[in-house]
């Protein structure tokens, strides 16, 4: 016996950036009519929503008007954590700068009343469909059969899936976009459990498409967000699904001005710079910089300069600042 198909978007890793999420739910609302829905399609929302861009108010209230499942990520635990104990140590160090300046741009009352609505898991269809930010044990760590992010090159999307499995799982977290068997279950092939990773509307890693032919070119500046929808139909053992990824590009000026109006690039350096790198440049720049500090057995205390220095020795200042000079000639 089959049930009734049905279809949602799951995002992750928003990260501030409302331009980007926009973006996305333009997209999924032209889906939604795509697909012969009445209204749009519910949002599932995976996690880290509230810091690392310039605008968490502004995305904090558009997500709470348009989500309809809210995961806690490892950055939602950071900024709670702060509302409890605003005088730890660690909140003052230049590296989590943007933890305080994106509480305080919320408002305390909009976090805790945000905080009531996060949920570490999610499950739906008797509990074969599954969502975390990043795993069951951990909102800090996705499966280990997860490539380790930063180990991988950028790839494109992968293709759409469309078959049987016994379990999905949707997560966010790492930014790469992936489908994933999980080798720990043991099952036949068509009752196997799939773990998709939407990648990261905020700042995903991942090839960017060209542009359709026939459709006005995107800006070479122009950087890009990351989702999935799916369909999914249950069955007396497993589940029919879809899921298809997809990505959207958003306005690079429009980004460039939102960290420079928002004032984080100076209250957050150089963090928020080498974000707004990973957000423009679509690379990944944060995670090898701390895979190379823990390898090299640098201080917490010498990590600022540590990165300025990184920032500048990669090319990275060098590029963010020819991108500020295009956004003034024009």
């Amino acid at each position: 016996m089959q049930g009734r198909v049905s279809h949602f978007a799951v995002l992750s890793d928003i990260h501030a950036n409302l331009g980007a999420l926009d973006a996305c739910l333009a997209r999924i609302d032209a889906l939604s009519h795509a697909a012969g829905l009445s209204s749009r399609m519910p949002l599932y929302i995976l996690g880290d929503v509230l810091d690392s861009g310039p605008d968490p108010a502004g995305t904090l209230a558009r997500v709470n008007a348009v989500g309809s499942v809210f995961l806690l990520g490892n950055h939602e635990g950071y900024v709670f954590d702060y509302a409890k104990n605003p005088l730890n140590a660690r909140y003052s160090d230049p590296l989590w700068k943007l933890i305080p300046w994106s509480f305080h741009h919320i408002g305390r009352d909009a976090v805790e009343a945000f905080r009531t609505r996060c949920v570490f898991g999610h499950a739906e269809h008797e509990g074969r469909v599954r969502f975390f930010h990043a795993s069951p044990e951990s909102n800090s760590r996705n499966p280990d059969f997860f490539l380790e992010q930063g180990h991988q090159a950028l790839a494109p999307l992968p293709a759409a899936f469309e078959g049987r499995v016994g379990a999905l799982c949707f997560a966010g977290h790492n930014h790469y976009a992936g489908l994933h068997w999980n080798p720990n279950h043991s099952a036949a092939l068509h009752a196997r459990e799939l773990w998709v990773n939407s990648g990261s509307v905020g700042y995903p890693f991942v090839e960017r498409e060209p542009s359709p032919k026939g459709l006005v070119q995107s800006s070479v500046d122009d950087p890009v967000a990351t989702f999935v929808t799916a369909e999914i139909r249950p069955l007396e053992s497993g589940l029919d699904v879809r899921v298809e990824f997809h990505q959207v590009p958003h306005d690079g000026k429009a980004l460039l001005r939102a960290f420079e109006s928002s004032g984080c690039l100076e209250a957050c350096d150089p963090f928020a710079r080498a974000i707004l790198c990973q957000c423009y440049f679509n690379e990944d720049v944060v995670y090898p910089f701390f895979c190379k500090a823990k390898a090299l057995g640098w201080r917490q205390t010498e990590l600022a300069a540590r990165l300025r220095a990184y920032l500048a020795h990669t090319g990275y200042e060098h590029r963010l600042a020819a991108a500020f000079a295009r956004l003034t000639d024009n």
